[in-house]
């Protein structure tokens, strides 16, 4: 005697895989948008630190001096302090002129591509190691020093 349509193993076997297939479908690509890889990936970085030197490069790519100097830690300005001193404000302030009539132009840049490596940090001290990549130039690798003062991250020139 024939077993009915719906009791046979094959009908529960395709049932299960009709539902095991869509279950593992949906919880993929959860699983991808909750981490940010795959197609929901972003060029930014997850982590404060390397997020902080993306935007720094973006930042003077786009001539953005205001962002630039927001990020400079607050020793990479002590060059600019006799200026600001006889412009009777501080640093900070002068700085986004300082950059401006120092870089010669206002026009911006298309950002390079930048790859965040590795980030390291040792108390309110980080380094960060990028690749940049512009469009016919070989790859730049670098290590951008950062300190974390009056609640960010901002970066270090080395002189």
């Amino acid at each position: 005697m024939q077993q009915p349509a719906n009791t046979a193993p094959d009908y529960r076997r395709r049932r299960l895989i009709g539902i095991a297939v869509p279950l593992a479908i949906i919880a993929t690509v959860t699983l991808l948008a909750v981490s940010g890889s795959g197609p929901f990936a972003t060029d930014e970085p997850d982590d404060p630190i390397g997020d902080a030197v993306v935007r720094f490069i973006k930042a003077g790519s786009a001539r953005d001096f205001e962002t630039t100097c927001e990020l400079l830690a607050n020793e990479a300005l002590d060059p600019y302090k006799k200026i600001a001193d006889r412009l009777g404000t501080e640093p900070r302030a002068a700085c986004p002129q300082l950059l401006a009539a120092r870089s010669g132009t206002t026009e911006p840049q298309d950002p390079p591509a930048i790859e965040v490596l590795d980030v390291r940090t040792s108390g309110n001290r980080a380094a960060v190691d990028i690749e940049l990549k512009r469009e016919g130039s070989p790859v730049n690798p670098q290590t951008v020093d950062l300190v974390f003062e009056e609640g960010t991250w901002r970066i270090v020139i080395s002189q």
